[in-house]
């Protein structure tokens, strides 16, 4: 006779998986950032969490945050009810042999662009004519920038 839990597998197949897809993401999105950029995917067999990372030196950081890592797999496996399967997994890591045709989009650039500050209203107290015609040319320029124009 089949009990209630195998009956609702057959029902559900994908279920556990995408809780388990879940939880990995949950651990990988609280993993500092340098390490969370280089995994290409995770995945769970058995009682270990595989990560697979696109480079050697990546990995290395994995064992030697080897703790932090454990300690978050602990952390959500008591916080989380669905992701109780984590408790007293082991990790690891290795780095993956294909090269991807197409490089990894990487997120917003964290590069901040800012507004001009500058006017290009100063005044230009040279005397030498090659000067004054380069403070011109700055002049030009910051007023180019100022109306969104490039160069």
């Amino acid at each position: 006779m089949k009990n209630v839990k195998n009956i609702l597998s057959h029902l559900f197949p994908k279920k556990q998986k995408l809780i388990e897809h879940g939880c990995l993401n949950r651990l990988v999105s609280l993993l500092p950032l340098r390490l969370k950029e280089h995994i290409l995917f995770s995945y769970l067999k058995g009682d270990t969490v595989y990560f697979v990372v696109d480079h050697p030196a990546i990995k290395m950081e994995f064992n030697y945050n080897q703790k932090v890592i454990n300690d978050l797999l602990n952390m959500i496996a008591e916080n989380l009810r669905e992701c109780s399967f984590l408790k007293g997994k082991t990790f690891v890591c290795f780095v993956s042999n294909k090269r991807s045709k197409t490089p990894k989009e990487k997120g917003k650039s964290h590069l901040k662009n800012y507004k001009e500050p500058a006017t290009g209203e100063f005044p230009v107290y040279c005397e030498d004519k090659e000067l004054q015609e380069i403070f011109r040319r700055i002049k030009e320029n910051i007023k180019r920038n100022l109306h969104g124009l490039s160069n």
